[in-house]
């Protein structure tokens, strides 16, 4: 299994491209301030334990991160 993590996570379309691929991943944190990205994002995933709304206030994982996505 991967870890994964990612900033201005949107609606997942991260995570739907592994589900895609058949991928088996656990999502060690996500994080999106836009109030419908992350309803959405829970409703197709499921709550990340760490979900932070800012990627300027977020912690950075202690262990290193098999994948991290951020969009530009």
């Amino acid at each position: 299994m991967i870890e994964t993590g990612s900033d201005f996570s949107g609606v997942g379309a991260f995570e739907q491209a592994l589900l895609s691929l058949g991928i088996d991943y656990k999502t060690i944190y996500a994080c999106d301030m836009d109030k419908y990205a992350r309803q959405s994002f829970i409703a197709n995933y499921g709550e990340p334990a760490y979900y932070p709304e800012n990627v300027y206030d977020r912690e950075i994982p202690e262990k290193p991160l098999d994948i991290y996505m951020t969009s530009p």
